[in-house]
């Protein structure tokens, strides 16, 4: 049941993601767009980590002799499916904050500097 409510969220977050997206290039707020096409990339690859997270059950790297229950089993694809989408995440936000937004800013400053130069530019 829980897993459920983890997909579910994730299929809402990748909805309204996509919709964000389209609405800042809409506004032509290409800045902003690409901030918001970065998080729906980064949530795309959340299937693919999904897998990542559960190879190790299903490729038999857990030796067979571990005593791995079958609840714990259980357990660990309840918590790979609350951990696929918020890691992809959070990655995508510290990519945000620490490269594309002191980017935009030196763009921007950029930008300025050649309006400043040629007051006709830009």
């Amino acid at each position: 049941m829980t897993m459920n409510v983890s997909f579910a969220i994730y299929g809402i977050l990748l909805g309204s993601l996509a919709v964000m997206t389209w609405h800042k290039a809409r506004q032509r707020l290409f800045d902003e767009h690409e901030e918001w096409a970065l998080r729906l990339f980064g949530q795309g690859s959340g299937s693919f980590f999904y897998r990542i997270l559960v190879a190790p059950l299903f490729l038999h790297l857990i030796p067979q002799d571990s005593g791995m229950t079958r609840q714990q089993f259980l357990d660990w694809l309840n918590i790979a499916g609350w951990l696929f989408w918020p890691i992809p995440l959070a990655i995508s936000e510290a990519y945000i904050v620490w490269i594309v937004r002191p980017r935009c800013a030196r763009r921007q400053e950029q930008d300025s500097d050649v309006n400043v130069l040629l007051p006709g530019a830009g």
